[in-house]
């Protein structure tokens, strides 16, 4: 049932995660499926990323990606805070992202960027 549910996620997890109410499926969502699936939604939001992290609800989706996601699944979005880590971490929403990455990614090359 899950798997199904999720399916009918796809195509829609971008606008969901900026979405109230949406964003909290998304998150749940992102916390129960199959990694596979996990992926599927996360490569959603591939160009997305800042976008995402600036908005008061889809921060709490790249926050759940961080935190639920092989690090290595989730390289786009790591990538993107690259040269940005000042800007985020002074931002409202941008320094809970910053902080899950610091205590989910332990890879030594994203931790010295």
């Amino acid at each position: 049932q899950r798997r199904e549910l999720a399916e009918k996620l796809f195509t829609n997890v971008l606008a969901l995660s900026l979405q109230m109410y949406g964003c909290r499926v998304i998150q749940k969502a992102i916390e129960v499926v199959d990694l596979d699936q996990k992926i599927k939604m996360v490569i959603e939001l591939d160009g997305h990323v800042m976008r995402c992290v600036r908005d008061q609800n889809g921060n709490h989706v790249v926050q759940k990606c961080i935190e639920c996601v092989p690090e290595e699944n989730i390289e786009f979005i790591i990538s993107t805070f690259f040269g940005q880590v000042v800007i985020l971490s002074t931002h409202p929403y941008g320094c809970r992202v910053i902080q899950r990455v610091l205590e989910h990614c332990h890879n030594p090359d994203t931790q010295s960027k």
